[in-house]
């Protein structure tokens, strides 16, 4: 597929997703969803999997804050240094980057050629989390690898937002270098602090100013997750506002490995199992299970 063609059928995808959205919160629509969801959540209760006592914490500070820090030697999940050391090696390349706006990204194809990366966020510890705290059969949709560049762009996702694919999504996000105050942290809200600004300004969607967010929610509050290389934070980034704040020192080497329900209000995700067919006999049912298929999309 040529590059024109590829960037116009993922704006024509992404329409389609916003203006699904748009009509999932009309009142009466909103409310059949609510009820249906309520009812899936309490029918799959029984169902969910035993949690990884380590993670006990995780799961309940997700719950209590949306957020929770830890790191890669806490995790504990097999063929970390190599996921790493692969990252690294595209990291390495400048030739795999893209431009979006103020931050660098690797393509999809590209991270779909070191199944160790996909393979790292689909360990069924990792899953358990998701699943435990999403409460619904949950999806797997790999990972992101990007460098946030040193600048003083304000854009995008360096504005405060809420993210509007679900109720609930989890994100793994794992920081590749030492990130300080000045290296470009990401920052949050916890939950409660989220649903009174959200409440206040009437927020629904859309991004958020400094100026205007301070209004609201005085900037000491503002939490900016720092730490050094291979610090991990756990986020419902569709639970608290949230943002990229700006590099000044240095740019911010991360990768982030996401997880959804398997019926979310929208999703801009497009990565399916069916792109991915070496990885098959890497897989547990369970973990096949989790990834989607075109048909799902």
């Amino acid at each position: 597929m040529l590059a024109n063609d590829f960037f116009q059928a993922s704006y024509f995808y992404r329409n389609s997703q916003n203006l699904s959205w748009k009509v999932k919160q009309l009142p009466a629509v909103k409310h059949l969803l609510n009820f249906a969801y309520s009812r899936e959540v309490d029918s799959h209760k029984s169902t969910l999997p035993q949690l990884s006592p380590r993670y006990g914490r995780l799961l309940n500070d997700l719950g209590v804050k949306g957020m929770a820090s830890t790191d890669l030697t806490q995790l504990s999940i097999p063929g970390t240094d190599v996921m790493v050391s692969k990252a690294w090696e595209i990291l390495n390349d400048a030739k795999q980057f893209y431009a979006d706006g103020s931050r660098n990204r690797i393509s999809t194809a590209t991270l779909n050629q070191h199944p160790e990366i996909f393979l790292w966020g689909a360990n069924e510890d990792l899953l358990d989390l998701a699943e435990n705290y999403i409460q619904l059969p949950i999806f797997y949709l790999g990972a992101e690898l990007k460098r946030e560049v040193s600048d003083d762009s304000l854009e995008g996702v360096r504005c405060w937002h809420i993210d509007k694919e679900d109720r609930r999504m989890m994100k793994v996000i794992i920081y590749l270098n030492d990130v300080d105050e000045q290296g470009g942290p990401f920052e949050c809200m916890s939950k409660p602090l989220s649903q009174t600004a959200a409440k206040a300004m009437n927020y629904s969607s859309g991004l958020v100013a400094d100026e205007v967010m301070g209004r609201y929610i005085p900037p000491e509050y503002w939490q900016a997750c720092v730490g050094p290389q291979h610090s991990a934070f756990i986020v419902d980034t569709c639970s608290i506002f949230h943002r990229a704040r700006p590099p000044i020192s240095r740019d911010r080497y991360s990768i982030t490995f996401h997880y959804i329900s398997q019926s979310p209000l929208m999703t801009y995700e497009k990565i399916y199992f069916g792109d991915m067919p070496a990885l098959s006999p890497h897989l547990t049912p369970r973990q096949k299970q989790c990834l989607r298929r075109r048909s799902q999309a």
